[in-house]
């Protein structure tokens, strides 16, 4: 059994936090990201689009996005 004391868990989860947008933030740095075109959502406005690449399911501890494919191209 381990002890931990009183703050150590709120630091540990903000520590993971602002890992996860440390390498979020270094990924959009260096790579440019797009969603690809499928041929069943080619009449989709912008608008339409947004909505869907931005919904998502509970997945349990997190928000799990629905299929979204994704080209990453390195920046120069």
């Amino acid at each position: 059994m381990h002890f931990i004391g009183t703050g150590v868990k709120e630091r540990f989860c903000r520590f993971s936090e602002i890992e996860a947008l440390t390498v979020l933030a270094l990924i959009i740095q260096h790579y440019k990201i797009e969603v690809l075109e499928e041929p069943q959502f080619a009449h989709e406005s912008f608008e339409q689009r947004k909505e869907r690449v931005l919904e998502a399911h509970n997945g349990g501890l997190t928000l799990t996005p629905k299929r979204v494919p994704l080209r990453l191209t390195r920046r120069k």
